[in-house]
């Protein structure tokens, strides 16, 4: 009876009467072995289960479904071929990519052997095989059946039938994947204008649509186009499915995700926190989704600067999913990338790069040598090895990214921007200033004019050129940029913002180096040391960086004193140590504000 009342209907109602059920499924499962059940019940709980996100009790089901289809219809049958699509789906859902293409191309092969190509499920075979190769990083073979299915069903159905639609849609992800990002953009507009038309703004392939469209923008850099589209579709998504609905909680994730691209860290903060407690509450603390979750707020604490706690989650995280899913697992990659990266912002610069060197040997097994998410990942280990000093390596691994990237996109994409920033950063390192300079004044004005002046990769552009602009001996010109760039960082991040605490011992730093500006300079590099104390902790080596300067300029300032009032030998010495014993006391004072506060 039970089993009877689930239905196939993809809505709101049928979702909460599942999860109404649920408890019922799972503890009717528990009480005997899957051979005890008829075969119509399997199919109608692995249905419930799939849509409820429980893909790792549904693969069992599904198999099962799949033993007995064999064994009674035959492999060759059409109801085998559908158990063994579901299965594969299934596969897909737990990232296990390399099992659903080895089913969906058994699916593809007997389908096309007895129906032909041009028949409706060798093309949704086809389709779905393709959506395989997009994810193993196979872009040739993916892109390629993509356009066949399209072409096919252009003529077969026209331009403007719904599954053509899906067709384009499915061809411009695949463009996304392989960084056409640009030809992704035209195809989505159209299939967003075609399904607005047909189905109206609120059907969930129209949402979809828009959720796609939202994603390319972002890829693109367009980040407030994105975030204004996002906001549209959890509005609507809320309105229609409720707030508690898989799908309006993944736009609440989407939005979030927008809302750090363009350095809304509160805001993404807020709703991701709501975004784990949603999929801990549908999905449980070891599905994909909600191990998802964990890293992206995770992520979103470390821009916050609240480091200890994205170390800490990041680590379960990647606890749970080498455990669940695998090492050479695409979401295992990226939370271990994440924790490498959050490493770095705490200069555990070994273990980062530890981390990062192993993030980037299984992506090139997994996606390939230059697939751009592989890129990235030579990015973050170059950087890597500026840190730690590897100049060499450093600068031979930059370079080779930049020269993959542009074929990729053109030249004035926020990605290559801020690698040539990047690689300025470089060559400011090992003493080549004036290529330095070149390439982060370029990197400024190009991300500027596409990003705008408030956004983060142009305070970090700023921040870089300055630090060149120093080493050269332009201190006025890294004064300006400074001064510049803290405004900003003040105006739209607050006093405790990271990008804030970094432009204070910047510009510190620069007006340490004249000293008619030395005591600007200390009161800026206190600033710094109380703002990092409470970001970072008082052991943190960014605070201790801060600490050492602030020590170095009370000592300068003293000096210049004891010239100016021509002090004999002997006097120097006590005073200087007092002063030097100032800024000890300083910095207790400061922990101990903290720790009190």
């Amino acid at each position: 009876m039970l089993a009877a009342s689930i239905t196939n209907n993809d809505t709101q109602d049928e979702y909460v009467y599942n999860q109404d059920i649920l408890l019922h499924i799972l503890q009717i499962l528990s009480r005997g072995d899957l051979n005890d059940y008829h075969h119509d019940v399997l199919i109608k709980f692995s249905n419930a289960l799939g849509r409820l996100g429980k893909h790792i009790i549904e693969e069992k089901l599904r198999m099962k479904v799949l033993e007995r289809d064999k064994e009674i219809l035959g492999k060759e049958h059409s109801s085998t071929l559908i158990s063994m699509t579901n299965l594969a789906i299934v596969y897909s859902d737990l990232g296990k990519w390399k099992e659903a293409e080895k089913l969906e191309l058994e699916v593809l092969e007997m389908n096309s052997k007895f129906h032909g190509k041009k028949h409706p499920d060798t093309l949704i075979s086809m389709a779905n095989l393709a959506i395989t190769y997009s994810e193993l990083g196979k872009w040739e073979k993916a892109e390629n059946l993509d356009l066949e299915v399209l072409i096919m069903r252009i003529i077969l159905y026209g331009e403007e039938h719904l599954e053509t639609i899906q067709s384009m849609a499915s061809l411009a992800v695949t463009y996304s994947e392989i960084g056409k990002w640009e030809q992704a953009e035209k195809l989505e507009i159209k299939v967003l204008e075609i399904t607005k038309r047909l189905l109206g703004e609120e059907h969930h392939d129209t949402l979809q649509g828009m959720t796609n469209l939202a994603a390319t923008y972002s890829n693109l850099g367009k980040w407030e186009q994105a975030e204004k589209l996002q906001e549209k579709i959890l509005e609507i998504r809320t309105r229609t499915l409720g707030g508690d609905h898989p799908d309006t909680v993944q736009s609440m994730a989407y939005l979030a995700a927008s809302y750090s691209n363009l350095g809304k860290w509160e805001e993404a903060e807020k709703l991701q926190t709501q975004v784990l407690e949603k999929r801990l509450k549908i999905y449980g603390e070891e599905h994909l989704n909600t191990l998802r979750s964990m890293s992206k707020l995770a992520r979103t604490y470390a821009d916050l600067g609240k480091w200890e706690e994205a170390e800490v989650i990041l680590e379960q995280a990647l606890e749970k999913t080498v455990r669940l899913y695998g090492e050479d697992h695409n979401d295992t990659v990226r939370i271990m990338a994440n924790l490498a990266r959050t490493y770095s912002d705490i200069w555990k610069w070994k273990e980062a790069e530890e981390l990062q060197v192993r993030v980037l040997e299984l992506k090139s097994k997994l996606l390939g040598a230059n697939h751009y998410s592989t890129l990235r990942s030579m990015a973050n280990l170059a950087q890597t090895y500026s840190n730690l000093g590897k100049w060499k390596e450093a600068e031979n691994l930059q370079v080779h990214v930049l020269n993959k990237m542009v074929k990729i996109h053109s030249t004035e994409h926020p990605d290559i921007l801020l690698n040539i920033n990047q690689l300025g950063v470089i060559y400011s390192q090992i003493g080549k200033l004036n290529e330095a300079g070149k390439l982060q004044l370029h990197a400024l004005n190009e991300t500027k004019q596409a990003l705008g002046e408030d956004h983060p990769d142009t305070i970090l552009c700023m921040n870089n050129l300055s630090n060149t602009y120093v080493k050269k001996g332009n201190l006025k010109g890294a004064e300006l940029l400074q001064c510049k760039s803290l405004d900003i960082a003040l105006r739209v991040f607050g006093a405790r913002h990271p990008f804030t605490l970094i432009a204070l011992y910047n510009l510190g730093y620069t007006y340490s180096q004249n000293y008619n500006n030395i005591e600007e300079a200390e009161r800026l590099i206190q600033e710094a040391i109380e703002g990092q104390s409470r970001v970072y902790g008082i052991d943190h080596p960014s605070t201790v960086k801060c600490i050492e300067l602030l020590q170095e300029i009370q000592k300068q300032n003293y000096s210049h004193q004891v010239q100016q009032r021509n002090l004999t030998d002997s006097s120097v010495g006590i005073p200087k140590l007092n002063l030097l014993r100032r800024a000890d006391q300083w910095v207790k004072r400061v922990f101990k504000k903290q720790y009190f506060a």
